[in-house]
């Protein structure tokens, strides 16, 4: 048996939608990435 076990799994569309927005923000504009305290997903 193969447990199929990711990340991003678990987690819905939006949640990793925001994930990857947040990580963008914080790339392309600091000022503004800043503001997210948790910019990946939790575990």
């Amino acid at each position: 048996v193969v447990w199929l076990v990711s990340e991003t799994f678990n987690y819905s569309a939006i949640d990793r939608a925001k994930s990857r927005g947040k990580k963008y923000a914080l790339e392309k504009v600091p000022k503004v990435g800043r503001k997210f305290h948790r910019i990946g997903l939790p575990p």
